[in-house]
This record gives C-alpha cells, sequence and structure tokens, in this order.
C-alpha cells in the first residue's frame, strides 16, 4: 500500500470524473479502501446547513465535505460491485453515514443515500443500477448505523 501524502484534491461528484477518483485510493484489502490524499467532495445547496463536530476523519466547510487522508471505508455495500460508477458516491456515502453518526446535524441520512443515488448517475452508473443500489441502501442502511 502506498503512503498517504499530505496532497488535497477536489471535484465535483456530480460531474464525470472518470478514473481519476480511483487514483486516490488505495485497496489493501477486497472489502477495504483507503484514500490517499484529502480529498474535497463538492456538496449541493441541499447540505448548505450541515455542521459537523468531533469528527477527525471528515468535517465540512461549504461546499466541500472534506475526508482526510487514510480515511478507510469498505466501497459500495452488499451485492453491487465496486468501479468508476459508485467509488466517489460509496466513499462520500460512507463518510456521511459517519458524521451523521458522531453528531452532525443539518442532514439526515436519506438525504445521504440520495446524494449517494444522484452520485452514481452523474458517475456513469446509469438511472436503473442507481435505484438499485439506493433501494438497498434505504432497505438495509440500518444495519450499518448498528456498527456504531
Amino acid at each position: 500500500m502506498n503512503m498517504p501524502s499530505t496532497d488535497v484534491v477536489t471535484c465535483d461528484p456530480w460531474t464525470y470524473q472518470g478514473m481519476k477518483p480511483l487514483s486516490w485510493i488505495d485497496r489493501p484489502e477486497p472489502t477495504r479502501y483507503v484514500t490517499r490524499p484529502i480529498i474535497g467532495l463538492r456538496m449541493s445547496e441541499a447540505f448548505r446547513a450541515t455542521v459537523i463536530a468531533s469528527c477527525h476523519s471528515v468535517w465540512y466547510e461549504y461546499p466541500f465535505l472534506w475526508i482526510a487522508a487514510r480515511f478507510e471505508f469498505d466501497g459500495a455495500s452488499g451485492p453491487a460491485i465496486d468501479g468508476v460508477a459508485n467509488m466517489l458516491a460509496a466513499l462520500g456515502h460512507d463518510a456521511l453515514y459517519l458524521a451523521k453518526q458522531t453528531g452532525a446535524t443539518g442532514y439526515s441520512y436519506r438525504m445521504a443515500d440520495g446524494w449517494y443515488r444522484r452520485t452514481c448517475i452523474a458517475q456513469g452508473a446509469g438511472a436503473a443500477r442507481a435505484w438499485m443500489h439506493w433501494t438497498a441502501l434505504r432497505s438495509c442502511g440500518w444495519l450499518w448505523r448498528l456498527k456504531g
């Protein structure tokens, strides 16, 4: 695994990014990913009121959700196949869920799930595939929240 850098990258996940995000992420195990640089994901106006406190690996300064270098996430959970079309969505979604579990306010888990779906579509997943992922998140997301 490569050592994390002090690099900072920003992107608009609702604009197609291609393979670029995969270069920011290491995969030390089949079901575990680790970010290399600090990643800033541009968020929509709906997240403007978001407040994240005391979460060292995720912070928010409108319009960016910042994710620390060495942030660990599990990719798209369940039967979904990880790839170009859902990697940014999975990263942002896991960061939003973690922040929510540590007391973030201004958004709901439902909003985080919707953000995932819209990001998958923007990254090329297709509406049907993104809808299937969203349906799984809405029906099984509570299991992830039990881990915290």
